[in-house]
């Protein structure tokens, strides 16, 4: 309990406002079933990748809740390409989270 009382203290957790804090990120991004009840996030850009995984795994936990659990990442050139796994909430569909990428990728 002193851990987590510590780490609440001193904003040690993931926040809303932090997502001001990102880097931005410009590309295409797309969420699409991988296997039934599991998802891939891709993104592909041809800007700098300088802090994409972390901006895009964030932006999954904040507006789509998944959890996370396998990541490819690559480039090519002035290309980078990554593709996130991860799996919605029950009360979010694909839909849904295809539209809160529109919005927020």
């Amino acid at each position: 309990a002193r851990f987590i009382e510590d780490a609440i203290r001193r904003r040690l957790y993931i926040g809303e406002t932090d997502e001001a804090t990102l880097p931005r990120i410009t590309g295409e991004a797309s969420v699409n079933e991988w296997r039934p009840g599991q998802y891939c996030l891709r993104f592909e850009t041809t800007h700098d990748v300088s802090g994409l995984i972390y901006a895009l795994t964030y932006k999954i936990f904040r507006h789509l809740r998944g959890d996370i659990f396998g990541l490819t990442a690559h480039t090519r050139g002035r290309q980078g390409f990554t593709s996130v796994y991860h799996t919605l909430p029950d009360d979010l569909t694909l839909e849904q989270a295809q539209e809160l990428v529109r919005r927020h990728f």
